[in-house]
């Protein structure tokens, strides 16, 4: 094997392996290859997508690619700048493929599911939702891509296992928007009335597509009502629709966007319903097939009625093959139909019609087609019949004659307008012959006086029907009241108005969709009418019945069933009189087809008089024999001879009509869940537009949905629902980022479009980032947002913050603000840290600071702040060397607060109320007010810090807190505490208290658990001030101009301990014949160093080794021989000590003796 298809076999074995979730070495590569390279069948240098997964399936491994790493670079095709070759893209356009090509393409793996999807998307939301802009498609699956994958999925397993899979499997298709789909599509018949509501189930017809595994894409636009409300463009879901061929150009209905979306290519094959011409209509209009098919052939049940009892669905493509393969589809296993209904509609579409009897009426059909026909029957084996007007005209007149009295007396009841109970005369039936016969007749319409009988029958039952199966329609309906949560409703804002104003009701029968219709003018457009609906929601439906001479329901219901009955006997006896299976005619219009169950095929030929398209006939269950001309028909049309009669194919411009109107209707939201193609061959190209804005919907149902692809567009990037979305790629979009709820995560800023977009985040809501990255762009607020940094990451945000709410930091990474913020809600820091160089960067200097337990704030620069700042548990402030922070307002909360980063942290507010306490790591603390340091203890850890107490600090109560865990190179300065002369701090070892007497005011400050080394009590050189020692703590020892104590309350080996006793006199002491010791607890002794004042004696004692001891207290003065006197030559006697620390010795005059008492507090 050439090296170069080694190095690519090793590639595909790699990349199978890690979409199974299995990263191997080169080592198990090299074991892999021998076993895996008989199961390649395909060359390795050119894999797909679809070979990957059939690989997975042969090696029965499982598919794990939601998440998994992207396969080598040399098997990921990423769709280009453009996706369509049609506007300068590269790849190959499968739009233009039919569905029974693509079905083809699939079963051998040329292409994948997915990419078929990812370009219909893209060229419905540029052409659709986008330049010219026509509406067509009023929603797309939310599940699209995911369905695709699946389908992808499935056929590489049933490849693995020689499965074979239906024609339709993987084939996307979509749905006329009355035709009832039990996912996440809504069925509303373009009416907004039927938001807030969804049907409980797929129609049976959606379950047999399904069941063939094809892709229901999404739902098309529609004549609102099946144009029963108000006109054919009337749409309030899906707005006005344009024609392709111009805006100039009439629209056709009721199923507009159907036979559009399939002329523009936005899917192979489309389901549209019809009643009378809302098939045919849009297929002749737009140049495509369509297939009116005969009731019953394919139960109807699920549709969203207009007059029930002749709504039928049908299949719209094209070319007549597509069509039998989606009827084949739509039918399923269980469809009513004749005795033996062909299972197959495609098995006969060879092009033999050997026995077909085809009817054309000359006078109104080209010579053009009659040649084709013509053409068609010598190849085929099928007869032609040729007729003009007359002939025909002939054979209707003869098919009336041929009833039965019964029946002809209903015929004449409607012509005239007789009440249903009139007993109809000989004479009466004889003149409505005459009339057939003689009565000047339209140009277009055989037998007018007929055609006539027909709209009055039409009209008898349309009101009832219309009224009586909406209602059991919406009745049946559930609620689903996150949908006026969704992206469709909020984008219309207040223009959008619920039923009565009550987001838990919905539209239960028509009078509610009246009264929706008069709440909402500006989006129903009450303009284009709504009388009709008005007129029969009024009266209940016995009134109905009434109103057009019935008695009951059942009467009237009756009566519609025997007047179809009597239009078909007059089409099947036509047909017989002529000797035709299948004719071309338009002398008895849509409403006698209709009525007569007649099915029908659109033929996009060339122009005739009246409209492109010819419109062929037959009886009921007649599909087969019509798709059977309709292929010849088709494949004929590739003779040059005929190529005059190729239907036009609409040319439109990107950037559309000249004439274009515009706003025609609401946002049209691109919404997909859970948006994930990490580790896909084909990585997804989507288009944001203005009119359909790209909604990401993350349900949370997958671990993190990674979107790899691309956005592009001139619309903007909505993320709603409560999970979040990883955006990974490189996108060029120029639209806003709404972040309505949940998260975006994003691992680089132009995953977020170009630069100058901005992000705005909701309550709830957050942006973060998965990789260390700086947020270019401004963000906006709307009543709160959070930014996220992930474990390890930095996100800096140098952009403006603006908006009416607050900021929340999440992710245990550092996020920066590093713009002239000005939102408005304050700050919450939820984890992680939050930095910050100036106090702009935390909005308006109003907002509060708020910490989470463990979270923290690092300081860049020197600033203050007027903003209260609250705890909720240990925060940690760090403040870079060379920087500072003062705090004006108050601190509250049940937190701590850390100190630490070299930097200088100031609190001024008079009283704040944390209780926590601090610790000092590093830095400077300065505490300027009365309480400032809150109601906890400050704690030293591994210094140098600093801490500083104004002389405000004791103006007014009793400090608050104490001092732990002092260290060595600590400093507690008392700079500024006093500035009158005299003024004190004393140190009371006793209560472990240091108290500050200032103008006559003592104020206290409680020290603990002191540390090893010492700490400093600076005096003030300026103001005067002098430190006392009134007793001696254990382990403090004086030098210096005011204290500085070596030891702690642990004494360790070498610690020095200085004792002072105080006489109430002046005193000598004589060491003639001894020197006097200070007996300690531990029985050592604290030797004699004499008298620092003639008032005192002083001892000192060095800890020795193996001598360490918590605590020490004086046991007893020992004189050892020394003689202490006063100044009247009394003897002390210092027999009686006090089990006291330290104390101070009385001379009493009238008993000769000194006394060691305790000091005062």
């Amino acid at each position: 094997m050439p090296q170069s298809q080694a190095s690519a076999l090793r590639d595909v074995v790699r990349a199978t392996y890690r979409r199974a979730g299995l990263d191997k070495s080169e080592t198990e590569l090299e074991t892999l290859l021998p076993t895996v390279r008989p199961l390649i069948d395909f060359d390795p240098r050119e894999a797909r997508e679809a070979d990957i997964v059939g690989l997975l399936g042969k090696l029965t491994l499982r598919d794990a690619s939601l998440p998994a790493a992207p396969g080598p670079a040399s098997l990921v095709r990423t769709l280009s700048k453009e996706p369509l070759a049609a506007y300068g893209g590269t790849a190959p356009d499968i739009t233009t493929k039919s569905a029974t090509e693509l079905a083809a393409l699939l079963a051998s793996g040329t292409i994948t599911s997915r990419e078929i999807v990812l370009q219909y998307m893209y060229k419905i939301q540029k052409l659709d939702r986008a330049g010219p802009a026509l509406r067509s498609v009023t929603e797309l699956n939310p599940e699209l891509l995911t369905i695709a994958d699946r389908m992808d999925a499935r056929r590489a397993e049933a490849k693995a296992k020689g499965e074979t899979l239906p024609d339709l499997f993987g084939i996307p298709i979509l749905l006329k928007n009355n035709i009832e789909t039990g996912d996440h599509l809504r069925t509303t018949a373009s009416s907004m009335a039927l938001i807030g509501s969804k049907p409980a189930d797929d129609a049976p017809l959606v379950a047999n597509l399904r069941e063939q595994g094809a892709i229901i894409m999404g739902k098309t636009n529609m004549s609102e009502w099946a144009s029963f409300r108000g006109g054919i463009a009337l749409s309030g879901h899906g707005g006005t629709a344009i024609n392709p061929f111009g805006p100039d150009r009439p629209l056709y209905g009721s199923s507009i966007g159907s036979g559009i979306a399939v002329a523009m290519d936005f899917a192979p094959i489309t389901v549209g319903t019809e009643t009378n011409g809302s098939i045919t209509g849009p297929s002749k209009g737009y140049h495509i097939w369509g297939l009116k098919l005969t009731r019953g052939l394919v139960d109807g049940a699920g549709i969203i009625p207009g007059v029930a009892s002749m709504d039928t669905p049908g299949p719209m493509g094209s070319n007549p093959a597509d069509l039998a393969l989606l009827l084949n589809g739509m039918r399923g296993s269980g469809a009513s139909g004749p005795a033996n209904p062909p299972t197959d509609y495609t098995s006969k579409l060879n092009g033999d019609l050997t026995g077909v009897r085809i009817g054309v009426d000359t006078t109104d059909a080209s010579p053009a087609f009659v040649s084709l026909l013509s053409a068609v029957a010598k190849e085929s084996g099928a007869t032609l019949v040729t007729y003009d007007k007359e002939t025909y005209d002939r054979a209707v007149y003869a098919a009336v004659r041929g009833l039965n009295t019964a029946d002809i007396s209903e015929l004449v009841k409607l012509y005239n307008g007789l009440a249903p109970s009139t007993i109809v005369t000989e004479a009466q039936i004889e003149a409505f012959h005459q009339t057939l016969v003689t009565d000047p007749l339209n140009e277009w319409i055989t037998a007018y006086p007929l055609w006539t009988t027909i709209f009055n029958a039409y009209a008898t039952i349309v009101s009832y029907e219309l009224r009586k199966y909406i209602d059991e329609n919406l009745g049946v309906r559930e609620a689903n009241p996150q949908d006026y949560d969704s992206a469709l409703v909020r984008l219309l804002g207040t223009t959008f108005r619920a039923l009565d104003g009550d987001r838990a009701r919905f539209a239960r029968d028509l009078p509610d969709v009246v009264a929706f219709n008069a709440a909402n003018p500006e989006i129903e457009r009450i303009g284009f009418g709504s009388d009709f609906f008005a007129r029969i929601a009024t009266p209940s439906l016995d009134d109905l019945v009434k109103a057009v001479g019935f008695d009951s329901a059942a009467a009237l219901d009756a009566a519609a069933i025997n007047w179809k009955g009597i239009i078909g006997k007059i089409l099947h006896e036509v047909r017989a009189g002529l000797g035709v299976d299948v004719s071309f005619d338009t002398r008895l219009d849509e409403n006698a087809m209709a009525f007569a169950n007649s099915p029908q095929l659109v033929v996009p030929v060339g122009p005739g008089r009246r409209s492109t398209g010819q419109t062929m006939n037959a009886d009921p269950f007649g599909e087969e024999a019509m798709l059977r001309v309709g292929y010849a028909l088709n494949e004929k049309l590739n003779d040059p001879a005929f190529a005059s009669l190729r239907a036009l194919s609409p040319s439109i411009p990107e950037t559309g009509f000249t004439n274009q109107p515009a706003d025609r209707g609401p946002l049209l939201p691109l919404v997909l869940h859970d948006l994930d193609d990490h580790g896909r061959a084909t990585l997804a190209h989507l288009l944001t537009t203005e009119m359909a804005p790209l909604v990401l919907h993350t349900t949370g149902n997958l671990a993190l949905p990674t979107f790899d692809g691309r956005i592009s567009g001139n619309g903007g990037l909505i993320k709603e629902a409560d999970g979040v979305q990883a955006l990974t790629g490189d996108s060029d979009f120029t639209g806003t980022v709404q972040v309505w709820k949940g998260a975006l995560a994003i691992d680089r800023n132009q995953a977020l479009g170009n630069a100058a977009n901005a992000v705005s985040l909701e309550a709830g809501s957050a942006l973060i980032a998965s990789r260390s990255l700086t947020l270019a762009r401004d963000l906006l607020l709307k009543n709160g947002g959070a930014l996220g940094a992930g474990a390890e990451v930095a996100l800096l945000a140098d952009g403006v913050i603006s908006g009416n709410g607050g900021l929340t930091k999440t992710g245990a990474g550092q996020l920066t603000l590093a713009g002239l913020n000005t939102y408005t809600g304050g700050t919450r820091i939820a984890e992680g840290v939050l930095a910050v160089a100036a106090d702009a960067g935390l909005g308006q200097d109003y907002g509060a600071l708020r910490f989470a337990a463990g979270t923290g704030l690092l300081v860049t620069g020197s600033f203050a702040t007027q903003r209260p700042f609250q705890l909720d548990g240990e925060t940690h402030l760090s403040i870079r060397a060379g920087a500072s922070l003062t705090v004006n307002n108050l601190i509250d909360g049940a937190g701590s607060l850390v100190l630490d980063g070299g930097g200088s942290l100031t609190l001024a507010a008079a009283a704040n109320r944390f209780a926590g306490g601090i610790q000092l790591k590093a830095g400077t603390l300065a505490l300027d007010g009365a309480g400032a340091a809150g109601l906890g203890t400050i704690r030293f850890e591994a210094g140098p810090q600093t801490l500083v107490l104004d002389a405000a600090a004791f103006q007014a109560g009793v400090f608050g807190g104490t001092i732990a865990r002092f260290g060595t190179a600590d400093t507690i300065s008392l700079a500024d505490l006093a500035y009158s002369t005299g003024a004190t701090a004393q140190y009371d070892p006793t209560a472990q208290a240091l108290t500050v007497v200032s103008g006559g005011l003592t104020r206290q400050l409680t020290l603990s658990e002191l540390g090893r080394g010492g700490f400093t009590l600076a005096s003030d050189p300026a103001g005067g001030t002098r430190v006392l020692l009134t007793g001696v703590p254990v382990g403090l020892a004086a030098s210096g101009p005011g204290l500085d104590a070596q030891g702690n309350g642990l004494l360790k080996a070498g610690a020095v301990l200085t004792f002072t006793v105080e006489m109430s006199d002046l005193v000598t002491v004589e060491t003639g014949a001894g020197r006097p010791v200070l007996v300690l607890s531990n029985g050592a002794e604290a030797a004699y160093t004499g008298q620092p004042s003639g008032g005192s004696l002083g001892f000192a004692y060095t800890v020795a080794p193996g001598q360490d001891s918590q605590a020490l207290s004086v046991a007893r003065l020992d004189l050892r021989g020394a003689v202490i006197r006063d100044t009247g030559g009394h003897v002390a006697d210092v027999t009686a000590l006090p089990a006291a620390p330290s104390g101070t010795i009385t001379l009493d005059t009238t008993a000769p003796t000194l006394a060691l008492t305790a000091a005062p507090p």
